[in-house]
């Protein structure tokens, strides 16, 4: 033990602090790939490595600046150690991708902003107390790095706050709050946009009103418009996929720095330390060359120029190289930027005009619109049955171990789930027919017989209607679909046969899919009285026969998943963006869209629930 004592601890002396230097560069990596993909994956296995790595990035780098500030304030011979500490500040500003994990992390900016004077701070003492101080080279080139890193750590922090913040306090700030907003895209873009980026443009153009729903209601809020008849868009469908799109836009808004970056000074931002972190690189190597010439390589070591330290340093310059570089390439290919240009444009601004033909064209060249739409949230519902439930957890001894820690719903929620299922056409076409529609009322249900029992109706508690329902449609699907299968020749003769099943798979998948979003099991009563009531009077009224009883179960399920998207709090639609999205959260977008009567007349939406701002 002793011996291998006597190994360890002069190897981690040697080493420890370059590997942990390393080390904070490769969560930084490893953030920027991870953060594109929880935008559209919700995976437990994801998940984990993704909170491990931003838990862990700011950890590590706060801990070796820490140690920088003891070693160089002892011994000024490990001189380019102190040319880390600028390095550490830029990891701790986060990447573009994700600056917050959760909702939550965006309320802690205050923290964060006492932790980046703190370690300000602490980089300038680093500085300061080494021998870096008097070299003609290194000194400019650390002050570069450390004035870039400084910047964004600090726009980090202030993407955090902006993340927070809430129009109704009267710190945020908005586009179509400060001016007439209008709609219409200048010909010469027109031209240039394919189908995809024409959905994206119109969710950049929309997005404002989708903060509205999500960050509270926007003072001054104007649109002019229709605009231009050939930028409009046509029907429910359309702007059901503007609406997907903005799920991802509205991911940037509140995970990552998209509101900082693509402004006037944010782009500059990234010129600038593009630029900066490139002059400093090119100190650095000037260093190395006169070195190399006028010192033999003892006298290199002797001033702290080791083989080692000099290998870590240009690792992290190279690193910080191509991060800023590739940040500095999003930024000006994004949609984001795009729209700016766009809607500067749009007021009468033939520069940007001229401008937003360059990242366009490329875009469209490498169609990162499409590629953006399929990506722009995880598309499917997630199922939770529960007959399922009942039947698998009833002797499960984690489930008895959930319930003492009071965590079963969680538990339940976690490992009875079902995969989950992709949103078919028939799904969506339902969802959007029942948002034009007005809810069904006593009316409606007594047409079929269905107002015996209030609780069965809209007269009750949504999530007691939810159980009660889900129930409801387990007993009837398991008679359906013992019946479809003894008349299947017959149905498939009538060619009525693909359509029923299609409906099954559909009140199935909205069933389990309420019940997922519900995840608790409060009221049991009721479901299998409404269940048998449903069977007994299928034929109850003209024209409706099964299929009929079927299209009204789903059409009761399309609708509770609007009121409950209505009565969603804006803050749990942000938190399910950083888990892919929810199914729930476009039909709140749409249904917010559809009420609007000059959004109606722009998509070209005959609505019956319509209304002015």
């Amino acid at each position: 033990m002793a011996a291998g004592t006597e190994v360890v601890v002069p190897a981690w002396k040697e080493w420890g602090l370059r590997s942990l230097v390393l080390l904070s560069l490769t969560f930084q990596v490893t953030l920027l790939i991870l953060a594109e993909f929880r935008r559209h994956i919700d995976s437990g296995v994801l998940k984990t490595l993704a909170w491990s790595a931003y838990m862990v990035a700011d950890a590590t780098a706060i801990y070796v600046l820490g140690h920088l500030s003891v070693i160089t304030s002892r011994s000024a011979e490990h001189e380019l150690l102190a040319l880390w500490a600028p390095f550490l500040l830029l990891h701790l500003g986060g990447q573009d991708k994700i600056t917050a994990y959760a909702i939550e992390d965006n309320k802690l900016w205050l923290r964060h902003l006492q932790t980046l004077a703190v370690q300000v701070a602490a980089a300038a003492y680093v500085i300061s107390g080494s021998s870096i101080v008097r070299s003609p080279l290194l000194l400019p080139a650390t002050v570069v790095m450390f004035m870039v890193g400084v910047v964004r750590y600090g726009e980090r922090v202030w993407s955090l706050k902006r993340a927070a913040s809430n129009p109704s306090a009267g710190n945020y700030k908005s586009d179509i709050g400060r001016r007439r907003f209008n709609l219409s895209v200048p010909d010469s873009v027109i031209r240039r946009l394919s189908p995809a980026e024409a959905l994206l443009l119109n969710g950049h153009m929309l997005l404002d009103l989708a903060k509205d729903r999500f960050k509270g209601p926007l003072p001054r809020l104007f649109l002019c418009g229709p605009g231009n008849e050939d930028s409009q868009l046509r029907g429910e469908e359309e702007l059901y996929k503007v609406a997907e799109m903005q799920l991802s836009l509205l991911h940037d808004v509140f995970y990552t720095k998209a509101e900082a970056t693509h402004t006037w000074h944010g782009l500059c931002v990234r010129v600038l330390s593009a630029l900066a972190t490139a002059v400093a690189f090119s100190l650095f190597n000037l260093v190395l060359l006169l070195g190399a010439r006028h010192h033999p390589e003892a006298e290199l070591k002797a001033k702290g120029y080791s083989r080692a330290d000099v290998a870590v340093t240009y690792v992290l310059f190279v690193g910080a190289m191509v991060l800023e570089t590739s940040s500095l390439l999003r930024a000006m290919l994004s949609s984001w930027t795009c729209a700016l240009l766009v809607k500067h444009g749009s007021e009468g601004s033939s520069l940007c005009n001229w401008l937003a033909r360059v990242p366009l064209c490329l875009r469209r060249l490498v169609r990162a619109a499409e590629w953006r739409r399929r990506r722009s949230w995880k598309r499917s519902m997630g199922q939770l049955n529960l007959v399922q439930l009942c039947v698998r957890s009833r002797a499960s001894r984690y489930k008895k171990m959930a319930r003492w820690m009071r965590l079963e719903d969680w538990w339940n929620t976690v490992a009875y789930s079902g995969p989950s299922v992709p949103i078919s056409a028939c799904a969506r076409k339902l969802l959007l027919k029942s948002m034009k529609a007005r809810q069904w009322g006593r009316e409606e249900f007594e047409s079929r017989g269905l107002y015996g029992d209030p609780a069965w109706v809209a007269d009750s508690k949504l999530d007691e209607r939810i159980l009660i329902w889900h129930i409801a449609t387990e007993i009837y699907l398991f008679w359906y679909k013992k019946d479809l299968q003894e008349q299947q020749a017959e149905a498939a003769a009538d060619g009525d046969g693909d359509g029923a099943v299609e409906l099954v798979e559909v009140a199935q998948a909205l069933s389990n899919y309420m019940l997922f979003l519900l995840a608790s099991h409060k009221v049991l009563r009721g479901g299998c009285s409404l269940g048998g009531f449903l069977i007994h009077h299928r034929d109850s009224s003209p024209g409706c026969g099964t299929t009929g009883t079927l299209e009204m179960i789903c059409r009761v399920w399309a609708q509770m998943l609007c009121s409950v998207a209505e009565e969603c709090s804006a803050n749990s639609h942000a938190k399910q963006l950083s888990s892919g999205g929810e199914l729930l959260t476009v039909a709140a977008l749409v249904a917010k869209y559809m009420r609007s009567r000059r959004l109606s007349d722009y998509f070209h939406i005959e609505s019956k629930r319509r209304s002015e701002w």
